[in-house]
C-alpha cells in the first residue's frame, strides 16, 4: 500500500535534479497503482518543500520530528507550513 523512500533518495533531493526526476516518476508510477508515497528521513525545509512539489504523499524525517516511542502529534504550526507549502505549490502549477 505504500512505496518507502529510503533516506538516500531524500537526501539532497533539492538540489537534484536527477533524484527529482526518479522521485517524481516513482510517483506517477504508484498512483496509477493506487499506491501511496513515503519519504524517510526529510533533515530540511528545503527537501520537504521539493518532495511535496514532486507529489510525495507522506513525509517522515528529523526536520518533522525526532523519533519517540509513542507516536506523537505534528506540531500544529508545521501542520501550518506543509499545508501552505502545498497551496504554493499547487498555486504555482496553475500558472
Amino acid at each position: 500500500d505504500i512505496i518507502k523512500l529510503d533516506i538516500a533518495f531524500v537526501h539532497g533531493v533539492d538540489t537534484d535534479s536527477d533524484k527529482q526526476a526518479l522521485i517524481r516518476n516513482l510517483v506517477v508510477y504508484a498512483r496509477e497503482r493506487g499506491i501511496a508515497v513515503l519519504a524517510e528521513g526529510v533533515e530540511t525545509r528545503e527537501e520537504m518543500r521539493t518532495l511535496i512539489r514532486v507529489g510525495v504523499d507522506y513525509l517522515q524525517g528529523y526536520y518533522l520530528g525526532r523519533p519517540q516511542y509513542q507516536p506523537m502529534n505534528v506540531d500544529h504550526l508545521l501542520k501550518q507550513e506543509i499545508c501552505h507549502m502545498a497551496e504554493q505549490i499547487g498555486e504555482e502549477g496553475d500558472r
